[in-house]
């Protein structure tokens, strides 16, 4: 069967294959800025991950792991800005929350912890057991040993 031919524009070169997939890269790197994934990326620009991660070997030098962690750095320091500058103005919630994320401050808790041992008389070898297990049983049988009398 002959092959079919292809009329071309004088001066192109056809090299068979889908025709290529332009990438706009402002567009790239404001969704880099916003977190979102490669593969979120590629449905918006209407690509595979791969073709993504091609263009991107191709026409800034790096695969997109590297890309996202300097475009999506940028974003992450606007938000960081913007929760400042929100907890700066006065929002309670923001300058708590800052606070425990950034100063390591915590909500003040307190625990209560009461521990009950029964032991049954005379069974020296399951005391054995307890005090090797939990060393500060031994404190617990002498006080359940003062109760009994």
């Amino acid at each position: 069967m002959p092959k079919k031919k292809v009329a071309r524009v004088e001066g192109e070169v056809d090299v068979g294959g889908r025709p290529r997939i332009e990438i706009e890269w402002a567009q790239v790197d404001q969704m880099c800025q916003m977190q979102c994934t490669a593969l979120e990326i590629a449905g918006v620009l209407g690509c595979s991950v791969d073709t993504l991660n091609l263009r991107l070997h191709e026409e800034k030098g790096m695969g997109f792991k590297d890309y996202f962690y300097i475009k999506g750095s940028a974003g992450k320091v606007s938000l960081r800005r913007k929760q400042f500058q929100t907890a700066l103005a006065g929002n309670v919630t923001m300058l708590i929350w800052l606070g425990k994320q950034v100063l390591d401050q915590k909500d003040k808790s307190e625990i209560d912890q009461t521990i009950k041992a029964s032991v049954v008389d005379n069974d020296e070898e399951r005391k054995r057991k307890i005090l090797k297990r939990n060393p500060k049983a031994r404190e617990l049988l002498k006080q359940l040993a003062e109760i009994r009398g």
